[in-house]
């Protein structure tokens, strides 16, 4: 895909990293996620729970944390193993 700008000089202006754009309202609302991470309108409110949640996923959160994603994958391949669940069965108990 390409863009293409009547004023070249607004790649520039849109795209770097210090520009900060608030999310535009109708489309966000619509996803319903008002009060979640994703629904924060503003850059800063979004900044703020940003810098509270960005530690969690540092790599070092992330490898401390195996153990309990292998423990519940291990739960979930009994679960599956011992009550006879198909995909169908199982798609629909955790989606819904």
């Amino acid at each position: 895909m390409q863009l293409h700008f009547a004023k070249p000089s607004a790649f520039n202006e849109i795209y770097n990293a210090s520009s900060r754009w608030d999310k535009e309202r109708t489309l966000y609302e619509s996803f319903g996620e008002d009060h979640s991470s994703f629904g924060f309108l503003k850059h800063a409110e979004a900044k703020q729970r940003k810098d509270v949640l960005q530690p969690l996923f540092s790599r070092r959160s992330i490898l401390n944390m195996q153990w309990l994603v292998r423990k519940n994958v291990s739960l979930a391949q009994m679960v599956i193993l011992y009550t006879g669940l198909d995909d169908c069965s199982l798609f629909c108990r955790w989606s819904g």
